[in-house]
């Protein structure tokens, strides 16, 4: 690895025996070859008209995609992947002159994507309406709302971290990526309480909706149910009319959810 002015970096051996385990140049100079992730897709974990529909949606399957999480209950298709933690997608190295592939291991906080077309559509209208930050400050002002937000996001992580096979854990140990899956949250948010995008959420929430209770993902359930996308326009902030339409949603969840006893949502 070079270091700023040209020098090359050298490495002590049990740092260099990390760098050679996922695919990076040793001190020597040579590519050692990537470490092998343990876990493997079942062949049946994906049907073959769900991976017609996927790669329909994405173009390719993702090579860690685990299962599918959620389907649209009208059409049948998938709409939620559930992603395997660890992903060792082939990129190029453009440093090389031969633009050679290499695999490249790398930690995969977000476990659940939301691919179907549609609901991705629906949902950017949604962001692009300004809603983000009032639903930010509500989480953070309203206690119950901020436990409830927190428990979701304890669950997503446990959730991610218990779907590791033991050596691809003891691998992720190893490499000092723990943190990164056993303690962050939906998307790999190190504050249980901060949103990240609303696409997440949803996934979130359609994959695993009693398990996890994710306040904001079931809020945007409920936006898009009441079209509240279109009785905005895209571009602009929300206005007094929109947050008051968002605020008397989210306070339907609140009733719904935070009212609930604790042990239902943690």
């Amino acid at each position: 690895m070079r270091m700023p002015g040209g020098t090359c970096a050298t490495f002590p051996g049990a740092a260099a025996s990390k760098l050679a385990s996922i695919g990076m140049r040793t001190p020597g100079g040579a590519r050692a070859p990537a470490a092998e992730i343990a876990w493997r897709r079942s062949p049946d974990a994906i049907s073959p008209a769900d991976t017609s529909a996927i790669y329909g949606a994405l173009g390719f399957l993702p090579s860690n995609a685990h299962s599918v999480a959620s389907h649209d209950a009208a059409t049948g298709l998938p709409t939620v992947l559930q992603l395997y933690p660890l992903s060792a997608e082939r990129s190029v190295n453009k440093g090389s002159t031969g633009r050679d592939r290499l695999a490249r291991m790398q930690p995969w906080p977000t476990l659940f994507w939301l691919i179907c077309p549609s609901l991705k559509a629906q949902v950017s209208k949604l962001e692009c309406l300004g809603l983000i930050p009032m639903l930010q400050s509500d989480v953070a002002s309203h206690p119950g709302l901020a436990l409830a937000m927190k428990a979701s996001q304890n669950h997503y992580a446990e959730l991610r971290w218990s779907s590791l096979l033991e050596p691809d854990a003891a691998l992720v140990r190893e490499l000092g990526w723990g943190p990164r899956l056993q303690e962050t949250g939906v998307g790999g948010v190190r504050d249980h309480t901060q949103l990240k995008c609303l696409h997440m959420h949803l996934a979130h929430s359609l994959a695993a909706p009693r398990a996890t209770a994710n306040p904001v993902g079931l809020w945007v359930q409920l936006a898009l149910r009441e079209q509240l996308a279109d009785a905005g326009r895209s571009g602009v902030r929300a206005d007094e009319g929109l947050g008051a339409a968002a605020r008397s949603l989210l306070g339907a969840i609140i009733d719904e959810i935070v009212a609930a006893p604790a042990d239902e949502i943690s």
